[in-house]
């Protein structure tokens, strides 16, 4: 009789223990069609462009355009002459053309061009890295689903790497909508970052429903 008793204790435990587990896993991974489960077990990349050779050259061409601008600059600035025209009667000067009449050694224009190439070059150079520095070479979501890497190319075909969280990043539109360029926003960081189309979403699902998701931020 106690055997028995024994017996029937035992299974009555173990059924609720098998219950208790199966509802667990149930709940836990119970998942709507139109979900994703973005807790992944393992570090997944959702987007890859590699351009590396496009970014070096563009930033040799900046470089040298920076140098040619510079070159023009000092130019202006030293070699230029003031040169006035000789006419005391005003004859000469309403007969010839009006870039004819343009002493480029005064000083407003010798000044202003110095400016304005100097200005040029940096500007080319200022461009083209900030260009380097927000296009996306690849998205990976870290292990886990809380976080994700952001690398970027920097000057001459490098790369940097961010870690944000993933409900700090927002699309401003979706993955269908963009034509050339998909613009990332980051939270805490000025403009936005760039994905190419010409890229690869190499997970499309999960891309939607972690970065490519549209967030406001406060």
């Amino acid at each position: 009789m106690a055997y028995s008793v024994s017996i029937a204790g035992f299974y009555k435990r173990f059924s609720r223990n098998i219950s208790r587990n199966a509802s667990f896993s149930f709940a836990k991974n119970k998942l709507l069609p139109f979900e994703v489960d973005t807790r992944v077990g393992k570090d997944v990349t959702l987007y890859q462009y590699e351009n590396t050779r496009f970014h070096r050259l563009l930033s040799f061409f900046a470089v040298g355009q920076f140098f040619c601008w510079g070159y023009l600059s000092h130019f202006a600035y030293t070699c230029l002459r003031d040169t006035p025209i000789s006419d005391p009667d005003g004859d000469i000067k309403t007969k010839l053309p009006f870039w004819r009449r343009i002493n480029m050694g005064e000083n407003k224009y010798r000044y202003g061009l110095t400016v304005l190439c100097a200005s040029l070059g940096y500007m080319i150079v200022s461009a083209a890295w900030l260009f380097s520095f927000r296009s996306i070479h690849s998205l990976v979501l870290l292990r886990g689903g809380e976080k994700l890497r952001i690398v970027t190319y920097k000057p001459f075909g490098l790369r940097r790497n961010l870690r944000v969280d993933v409900d700090q990043t927002a699309c401003s539109h979706s993955r269908n909508d963009a034509t050339s360029f998909l613009s990332l926003k980051v939270k805490g960081h000025y403009l936005y970052f760039l994905l190419d189309k010409s890229g690869t979403f190499t997970n499309r699902r999960l891309f939607d429903h972690t970065a490519g998701m549209k967030r406001k931020f406060e």
